[in-house]
């Protein structure tokens, strides 16, 4: 769950992105999820990891 954490808060410091969706996206990418979004940056972040 730290990993989680810290991963999620480099996604906030490198990105203009909300704090909870970086949160959603560190998870996803952690438990091997998908992560559909309205929000384009969010996709685009989800794709990359």
């Amino acid at each position: 769950m730290l990993s989680t954490n810290r991963r999620a808060l480099t996604f906030f410091l490198e990105r203009s992105i909300d704090i909870v969706d970086c949160f959603l996206c560190a998870k996803a990418a952690g438990s091997g999820d998908n992560l559909f979004s309205f929000d384009e940056e969010l996709n685009k972040l989800a794709k990359r990891i």
